[in-house]
């Protein structure tokens, strides 16, 4: 028990960016805030961060002390459930503050150049849930698609960097993909 009378241990993770190089920075900065929880008086804290919460559960677990969702999500499915500490904010290229932009990414090797190039094509992403992964693309192509179907395929992975990885593979667009008939 803490010194504020709650059970806490709980989990915590940092599942949105849960890539294998940001786990290091990740772990550094969940020791920084147990360290500092504890240094205000609370303890028994995880000593690590849950690696393995999916980003977007259905529901934030009734046990999870600390984690990181999406705002968009946040505000929608998880109202209610949580609550907010913090917004981070990365030093990474699209992203000003704690303001970002989503991004569409395709094989280094692709013709595609622009939007409209990839009418047609698979679209992959990681939650219906996902501001910068489903409502900011879905934004980006309502503008070129004049109210028709845009892309050949849209599929939910519950993954950001599975999609990324797919990506890198070189896995085909829909209209390059073999018939297996």
């Amino acid at each position: 028990m803490s010194g504020l009378g709650l059970d806490l241990s709980r989990p915590a993770s940092l599942p949105m960016y849960n890539l294998p190089e940001m786990r290091p920075a990740n772990k550094a900065f969940w020791d920084a805030v147990r360290t500092e929880l504890q240094r205000q008086g609370v303890d028994d804290l995880p000593a690590d961060l849950d690696f393995e919460r999916r980003p977007v559960p259905a529901e934030i677990e009734g046990d999870t002390l600390f984690t990181q969702v999406c705002g968009y999500p946040l505000q929608t499915i998880y109202r209610g459930q949580a609550t907010l500490l913090a917004i981070p904010v990365y030093a990474v290229e699209h992203c000003e503050g704690a303001t970002h932009k989503g991004v569409f990414l395709v094989h280094r090797d692709s013709s595609f150049r622009t939007l409209s190039d990839l009418r047609g094509c698979r679209f992959v992403y990681n939650s219906r849930h996902s501001n910068s992964g489903m409502n900011l693309p879905r934004r980006s192509i309502a503008d070129i698609a004049n109210g028709k179907p845009f892309f050949g395929s849209v599929t939910e992975t519950h993954s950001q960097p599975g999609n990324i990885e797919r990506v890198a593979r070189g896995e085909p667009p829909l209209n390059q993909i073999p018939s297996t008939g």
